[in-house]
């Protein structure tokens, strides 16, 4: 889901397989009135007040909720244009190599091995990257669009983010956040994990070959080369 604080003037992306349900989570409270009651958790209701949003989490679409699962920039731009201009954009990114395995291991039961995983995902990647999509696109068939991440945060290609927490460096990172916004209410032990379980605790690179390497690289060659990752 999306978060907007209208108090601390801030807007948080959810990006994909990168803790973005953790950082979500933590930063609820202080998008509702009473932070200091608010109990924080993975099923928060929607909500929409003068206070700020907790955006409706089941990526469909649903004409009474405007904000939803994974809303891109230029999506929310549009809808809150003064408060995209003026407030602190943030999301959290993660190496697309682990990215990858992370969503392999999330998709598995789909999937013979992780190389028809890349291939379906290549595949994807491939059909999708000429066409123009439109917000309903998105509502509708989140695999066309934004499941590479690039899409979700920049608009035309440009990034648009303030600030991008490393999920290689996720706590000091969060706590860098927290300061710019003059947070000091917090424990960073509420960090909670969630949808985690999945996956294996092992490295990335030994899933991978030359081929699948290099299909990875191809889709995610502006994420790579704007945020300095490698393999």
């Amino acid at each position: 889901m999306v978060l907007v604080s209208h108090k601390y003037n801030f807007i948080y992306i959810k990006t994909y397989k990168t803790a973005s349900t953790s950082v979500e989570v933590f930063f609820q409270r202080w998008c509702v009135e009473n932070e200091d009651a608010y109990i924080p958790n993975e099923e928060a209701d929607y909500v929409r007040n003068t206070h700020g949003i907790i955006g409706y989490r089941p990526f469909i679409h649903n004409e009474s909720k405007t904000f939803y699962s994974h809303s891109p920039s230029f999506y929310l731009k549009k809808l809150l244009p003064k408060c995209f201009q003026k407030y602190f954009k943030f999301c959290v990114i993660r190496n697309p190599f682990d990215i990858v395995v992370s969503q392999y291991y999330y998709q598995k039961q789909k999937h013979s091995s992780f190389d028809d995983f890349v291939d379906t995902l290549f595949n994807t990647y491939q059909e999708s990257k000429n066409n123009t999509y439109t917000v309903q696109d998105l509502q509708f068939d989140k695999k066309t669009f934004v499941h590479f991440n690039w899409e979700l945060i920049t608009i035309n290609d440009v990034p648009v983010m303030d600030f991008y927490i490393r999920y290689e460096n996720l706590i000091e990172d969060i706590e860098h956040v927290l300061q710019k916004l003059g947070i000091k209410n917090y424990d960073i032990n509420d960090l909670k994990t969630y949808k985690g379980g999945f996956r294996e605790e092992t490295g990335y690179r030994q899933f991978y070959n030359d081929i699948t390497k290099e299909k990875v690289e191809t889709i995610y060659k502006k994420y790579l080369s704007y945020f300095g990752y490698v393999f």
